[in-house]
């Protein structure tokens, strides 16, 4: 495709639209930064792109090759810092269906509402209490990965929230306030004993409140010293609120050798392994 832009002003016309339809260099930071130039430098691309993932979380190590990408170019952008750069590209993506948004040094955060086809989201930003208002900011949200947060909780749960969401990547805290009374299928949590605010009893209980059963559950578990016991615990409590479970999902860090007394877990609770 991008051989064919390079022919004629006519294919690149073309071809141009559906090049940038989608975009996925999750993993190619430095081909990202590339991308960000051209957009930059030619904002009219934007409203072609509907898929917009770029490497979230190497960033730190590619400002200075942005740097040096920038260093032939007008005077102008060289005055702006990194993050205003995709801020500025940010605003124009607003036919975007799927975004990623990675982590900007400089406190920055694109108003996602004016995202009005904004479908799923992804990012590594910890979602920190004055950040709350981006839950309001995703009306038809339907599919979201936020895997870290400093909440404890939601200090004003609302039932108008993120209310087509039917797959969430999330803190346990964050998980057992946004399931119960949406759609959600599809759950992954970190999920460590010690930490837990309840037992896995309770917490699985108001999982199994989503308005629709949950039939993929993903658990990352840290190895802590009590992880069989907690396991166990959890594997019951599966068994108990989530019936309709299809697919569970277990990463648990811990030594290789513990492997087998997990897969006699499942097996005592009525798991089949694949």
């Amino acid at each position: 495709m991008a051989s064919v832009i390079l022919t004629s002003r006519t294919f690149r016309d073309l071809a141009e639209p559906m090049l940038y339809r989608h975009i996925d260099l999750s993993n190619c930071p430095i081909r990202s930064v590339y991308l960000l130039r051209t957009l930059y430098s030619r904002h009219a691309l934007c409203q072609y792109v509907r898929t917009f993932l770029i490497a979230d979380y190497y960033w730190r190590c590619e400002k200075d090759l942005f740097s040096l990408i920038l260093k032939n170019e007008d005077p102008g952008p060289k005055h702006e810092s990194f993050d205003q750069h995709i801020q500025i590209i940010f605003g124009k993506l607003t036919a975007v269906e799927i975004l990623s948004l990675p982590v900007l040094q400089d406190g920055l955060h694109p108003n996602l509402n004016e995202f009005t086809q904004l479908r799923r989201l992804r990012t590594r930003h910890t979602l920190h209490r004055e950040h709350i208002h981006l839950l309001d900011d995703m009306p038809r949200i339907t599919h979201l990965e936020i895997p870290y947060s400093s909440l404890a909780s939601l200090d004003e749960p609302r039932s108008a929230r993120l209310a087509q969401l039917e797959e969430l990547v999330a803190t346990t805290n964050l998980a057992v306030q946004l399931v119960p009374d949406r759609p959600v299928r599809r759950l992954i949590m970190r999920w460590s004993i010690v930490r837990l605010p309840e037992s896995p009893y309770a917490l699985l209980e108001k999982v199994a409140l989503s308005t629709k059963p949950i039939r993929t559950l993903g658990l990352l578990m840290d190895w802590e010293w009590n992880w069989q016991r907690g396991a166990e615990w959890t594997l019951n409590a599966i068994v108990t609120f989530l019936p309709h479970i299809e697919e569970l999902v277990l990463r648990l860090y811990c030594d290789k050798s513990n492997s087998s007394v997990l897969l006699t877990m499942l097996d005592q609770v009525g798991c089949s392994v694949t």
